[in-house]
């Protein structure tokens, strides 16, 4: 493997409208830059992995939020500071992506 977009997510069945919106918003607004800029990207949703592969991937990667996306390099996450961690603005998110070598223009 040489490089990949891994893009985790979680969806819960017991939230307030507004956070749903919110969650579903950063999550189209990812999706939507990365189709804008032709990357692929791996989609997890942690929600519907068992607690002991969701524990797995929790532990390997050390999530801290959701939606999270992940740089990997050679089978590794190079840097931790690479990653996008929540909702983020457009800007933000193209600037991860040139820094990542994913796109070339950055902001």
């Amino acid at each position: 493997m040489k490089s990949l977009i891994l893009f985790l997510k979680k969806y819960y069945k017991n939230v307030t409208y507004k956070m749903w919106i919110e969650d579903e918003d950063s999550v189209r607004q990812k999706l939507n830059l990365i189709k804008k800029y032709n990357l692929t990207a791996k989609q997890i949703n942690l929600t519907k992995l068992s607690e002991e592969e969701n524990t797995k991937i929790e532990n390997l990667y050390n999530i801290t939020g959701t939606p999270t996306v992940i740089f990997i390099e050679k089978g590794e996450e190079p840097s931790i500071s690479r990653r996008i961690i929540g909702a983020r603005d457009e800007d933000f998110i193209i600037t991860k992506l040139g820094i990542a070598g994913y796109i070339k223009e950055s902001k």
